[in-house]
């Protein structure tokens, strides 16, 4: 689990540094007449139109007609022209999925709503809230088991989500998180196992993708940085 944390932590530093160097190059339109225009393409509708910003600021709409290709070069006036900044449309949605263990598994439900950005709220849970014990210790206690264990999770979490491109959103947010173990003893008793139950802070990070109405999402979550798991879902837009 923790290597699928760095790696979703290096897929954010080089989608950084991706949106950096394409802010550092500029959008050439080679026209059917011979010209070409330099600028940046501020929506592109394909085979039928693209809004283009030139270098001075003017906004031109040329119809897939008037071009023969697009290109790209270096821009050299990256320190006086900004790309225009895209809003995009405010979306509502609600994804459902399954939180993954190699102990444990837990569903999760997930809403949220955002334009260039929003916010979300995040319950997840295996439906077992019965944790009640009798007595806890550590798994190497001297104890006489029947081998039915028990295991109960729940955390609710919250957070931000940023719109980098049309159909990708990341999500980072934070919360309570509690996973708890009960081992049941010959006598019926149940044994609270404390060094593989947690509860505390729980943070999490993730990507989603939306493919015309639909929302994938995969993300990593994590308890204290002691409890690890692979979040998976899929949604739909309200």
């Amino acid at each position: 689990m923790k290597k699928l944390i760095s790696l979703c932590l290096l897929f954010i530093i080089f989608w950084g540094n991706a949106s950096s160097q394409v802010k550092n190059q500029v959008d050439i339109v080679y026209l059917k007449n011979g010209n070409t225009v330099r600028g940046f393409i501020i929506e592109n509708t394909p085979n039928v139109e693209i809004k283009f910003k030139t270098l001075d600021g003017s906004l031109i709409i040329y119809s897939y007609d008037d071009f023969i290709k697009l290109g790209k070069e270096e821009n050299t006036f990256r320190n006086k022209i900004t790309r225009e900044k895209i809003n995009f449309e405010k979306e509502t949605f609600i994804i459902g999925g399954v939180a993954l263990h190699p102990s444990q598994r837990a569903g999760f439900l997930m809403a949220g709503k955002v334009k260039n950005y929003g916010g979300y709220l995040k319950l997840k849970t295996n439906l077992n809230f019965n944790g009640n014990f009798v007595s806890e210790g550590y798994s190497v206690s001297n104890r006489y088991f029947n081998d039915k264990i028990y295991t109960g999770r729940v955390a609710f979490t919250g957070g931000m989500l940023w719109r980098v491109v049309k159909p990708l959103i990341l999500y980072g947010g934070l919360g309570y998180g509690n996973r708890w173990v009960n081992w049941e003893t010959i006598s019926g008793e149940k044994f609270r196992v404390i060094d593989i139950s947690y509860k505390g802070l729980e943070s999490e990070a993730g990507l989603i993708y939306k493919i015309n109405k639909l929302f994938f999402t995969g993300g990593v979550s994590t308890i204290s940085f002691k409890y690890m798991e692979l979040n998976l879902g899929v949604g739909i837009t309200l």
